[in-house]
Parts: C-alpha cells; structure tokens; sequence
C-alpha cells in the first residue's frame, strides 16, 4: 500500500526524506509489510519505533533499516539514513493502531466484535461464546465466530498459536483481515488492561463489550488496584459499543453502570447479579435502555451445575458440565453478551449444557482412584475459586502444583501459597520464571506454607505429585495449576517448549 495512503488522519508532525521536509501526498513509497521489531523488518517495511516499556524502539532504526526498512515511524525527529523516509508523529502507538488498521483495508469494520475484559474469566468466555456461535453456525453462516484470546486464536474452527491475552495492533488487524478472508462474520476477543492502557484497541468500535470481574492484578506494572481498575473503566468510558453488559456482584460493574447513567448513555446495558442484588435490580427497571438478569437456587451435583435465571420475565433452567458459581456468572454473561446479537434464548441455553474450554477445569481419570486436574488459574482469586470448587466435586485428597509467574505481583505469592495450604499438600514449582530466578521465587512462596515442597523441574514436580497420590489409600486429585494448555516455559524471555497437558497424558499413558 502507498505510504501517503497509510498516513491519512494519522496525526503527523513532520516528513522527512534525506533529512529534507516533504509533504505527505507526495510519498509514493510502496510498504509491502508493517513491524515493531527492527529484526523481523524486511525489504520496504515500515518500522514503527516504539517508546515505553523496557525498551525504546528508537535505539534499533538503524538494524531495522539494515534489514530493508525505508519508513521509521517515531515520535521524535531522529537521524536516519539516506533514502528512508521518517515519520514524526504525536503518539507512535495510536499511529501504529490507524495504520495497522488501513494496511488490513479495515476489515475489523467488517466484523461484529465482543469484547470480553476483567481480571479473571475472560478466557472461559471468549471460549464459550465461540463455541456457542460456531455451533449454531451450522444452521446459519452469518454466525461463523473468530477468537483472539490467551490460549489460542480461532478463524472460525481453525486454531492458531496465541502470542499475547491482545495482540498489538499489526497482528490484530492481520487477524481481522484473515478472518474477514475466511468469511468470519463475528470476533470474540479478550481485552487486558495492558491493551487498553498501550492503545492496542485504538479506534475499535464494538458490538458489544462486557466486564467480568475486577480483582487485584498486575501490580508490577500499574503500582495500585486504582490504576489497574481504571484500565478496565476506561474501556467503557472511552470506546464505542452498541452494548454494554455489566456484572452487578462486583463493585466495578456497579461503578461503571452508575456513571453511564449519569452520562445519560443511548447504549444498550445489560446486567447480571445475585438474587441479592435483586434491588438494585429494581431501581433499574425504569429505564429502557437497561435490562437485567438475576440468576438462583445454585445447585451442584458432581460434575453438573444447574440454575435458574430471570431475564425479561421469564424464568429459565440452566444445566451445564461447567462447574461453581465463577462458571454460572461466566454463562450470565455470555447468554447476554449473545442477546446483543439477537439470539434465541433457547438455542443458545441448549448450546450451555456440553461444553468444553481448554485450560479450565481439565479432568483427566488416571483410574477410579486418581484425577489429573488441569487449570489455568495463576491468580490469587481464580486459584481460590478453582479449589472450591474442587472441593465440591469430591471428597479426596488434593496434591496441587503451583508456582508464580515471574515479574509480576510478588506481594501475592505468599498469599497465594498460603490459601493452597488450606486444601491439600503443595509441591512448589516454576512458572514462566521469566527473569528472575525461579528458586527466589518459590522461597518467597513458601513463606506462606513451611511444609510446602519445592521441585523446580515442573515435570519432575507433578511426576512427584503423582506419586504421592499412588500412594495415599484416599481417592486422589493431582491439581495441576498456573500454565493450562500453555506450551512453553520462559526463562529470560526465552520460550522453552513444555507442556503440563503432555506430562499428564504421558503419566496416563
């Protein structure tokens, strides 16, 4: 595509080619490929230097012209050599997301997508709703459903390898396109506070956002709960969706409802609680542009879950193999995440009885004695929802293998540790140590559990795991937590391939 077709409406400051100002109109350069990184830069690039984080983009024009990028795009004027073009712009990443965008012809235009943020969930249902659509799909195209998530990238039932929770702006747009390609008519995604915080979504409008929860997350990188939660209010606040849907059992959802009436929002909100809640519910239902849902009578039976919700007066019986109250508020809020999309309520609560999300809640029979048990909770929050879970499942002696992901939240490993005390034996262990050193990690861990076991190797740990539920007279739950279907470790930003999955089918084998 030509440069000057790129730049439109960009929020250029200056051009400059052999050091001399030109005007936009007047480049012709041909870009066959966009890039952040300066090595994977090839033959008329586009390199768009980057400042913030860890590294400035900046300091690698040079190996990325090297390797045949003629465009730098930066934020401030910087030397360049000769027959390359620089780009001056007021924010580099904005700029990054609007040409990303018109480099993949605007193809997420052509794209119904629902955006799914909060602290924990987000993953279950961007798996759930895409399960649902593609099922329905069968009988109508207009449903086919991509995913952009932590664990996996679907066009349509194709799957890819996921690289970031939301990638940055050149790949997603480069999935928009390719799903638009394969007549993809609807995108789920997953939104992280990361993403909104470095513009990664810039002028996305959605169908439909929505909020599962807001814990205490990411504190290495935004300092306070405050700052975190603002990432996720923002997304309300500052991107465009013809609906909104709200969990009403978290402080957050009510925050961010409370100020959109406030703003006298033309937005179609629909809400989720508790029968608690159901005052609140009450106040609401004089408005027109609100609709709320209260779910009840929880009941739980070994591996089924079943309740009743209450959604424009009627009363609906819910039964699905998905298990606990995390998982009752993550279907609330996929059934009206699908009602923004005109669905029929019972098509789509039929689709919840059998369904599968990889990573969660993985129950693997090594005989009638043990279950491997798999999950993808590296929280303090998820990992205390997903052992009650557990607990109510059966009565059986739990070993769990847990470790901390490097560079992130020290201050919740001791937490974290302590509340897996109080449900089973724990063996310590890596996971994604990243940059710091793994055995740091797991003493600051067992700090909340002296009698925790440390095996670094986390093979080797859930192989020990195993052999300690060989040998207990009780039945036996191997709980497998932290790295789901995830299949690397990183050790100093390094992907060493590794597997939980394949260790707990091998031992099964």
């Amino acid at each position: 595509m030509k440069l000057c077709c790129l730049l439109q409406n960009v929020g250029v400051k200056g051009v400059f080619f052999n050091n001399k100002s030109v005007k936009i109109n007047e480049l012709n350069i041909n870009v066959l490929s966009l890039t952040q990184n300066s090595k994977t830069a090839t033959k008329n690039s586009l390199f768009f230097a980057l400042s913030g984080g860890s590294l400035n983009g900046e300091s690698f024009v040079i190996e990325a012209i090297n390797n045949g990028a003629t465009v730098v795009v930066a934020q401030n004027k910087i030397k360049v050599t000769k027959n390359v073009v620089l780009v001056v712009v007021k924010n580099v990443r904005i700029a990054m997301a609007k040409i990303s965008a018109l480099f993949y012809e605007n193809a997420h235009k052509k794209l119904k997508i629902i955006g799914i943020t909060g602290t924990n969930g987000k993953s279950s249902c961007t798996y759930i709703i895409h399960s649902v659509l593609q099922k329905l799909s069968k009988k109508n195209k207009n449903l086919k459903c991509g995913l952009i998530g932590t664990n996996a990238v679907f066009i349509g039932n194709k799957k890819l390898e996921a690289t970031l929770t939301t990638p940055d702006p050149i790949l997603l747009h480069e999935l928009f396109y390719k799903m638009v390609q394969a007549k993809v008519k609807i995108c789920v995604m997953e939104i992280s506070s990361h993403s909104i915080y470095w513009n990664k979504i810039y002028g996305l409008n959605f169908e439909c956002i929505a909020l599962t929860n807001v814990k205490c997350d990411h504190l290495d990188f935004f300092k306070t709960k405050q700052l975190y939660k603002q990432q996720k209010e923002n997304l309300f606040y500052n991107y465009k969706s013809k609906n909104v849907v709200l969990n009403l059992n978290d402080k957050t959802g009510k925050k961010i409802l409370n100020n959109l009436i406030k703003n006298n929002t033309k937005q179609n909100i629909l809400t989720f609680s508790s029968k608690q809640n159901i005052l609140f519910k009450n106040k609401l239902n004089n408005r027109q542009n609100i609709q709320t849902l209260t779910y009840k009578n929880l009941n739980k039976k070994g591996f089924e879950t079943s309740f009743k919700i209450n959604f424009k007066n009627s009363q609906n019986l819910v039964k699905t193999n998905l298990l606990g109250e995390i998982n009752v508020q993550n279907l609330c809020l996929c059934f009206l995440a699908l009602q923004s999309l005109n669905l029929c309520d019972t098509k789509v609560l039929e689709c919840f009885k059998n369904l599968y999300i990889e990573g969660r809640l993985n129950i693997f029979n090594f005989n009638k004695k043990i279950n491997f048990i798999l999950d993808y909770a590296h929280t303090f929050s998820s990992t205390k929802a997903v052992l009650k879970i557990i607990k109510n499942i059966n009565n059986a002696k739990n070993f769990i293998v847990i470790g901390s992901p490097g560079n992130r939240d020290e201050f919740k490993r001791k937490k974290t540790s302590k509340i897996c005390k109080k449900f089973g034996t724990v063996i310590l262990t890596s996971d994604n140590p990243k940059y710091e050193n793994p055995y740091k990690i797991m003493e600051e861990m067992k700090k909340g559990n002296k009698k925790a076991i440390l095996i670094e190797n986390r093979e080797n740990a859930i192989k020990y795991a195993f052999e300690l539920a060989k040998k207990t007279n009780k039945k036996a739950n191997i709980i497998v937590l932290g790295k789901g279907i995830e299949n690397y470790q990183d050790y100093n930003n390094n992907h060493f391939p590794y597997s939980d999955l394949t260790v707990i089918k091998n031992l099964i084998k």
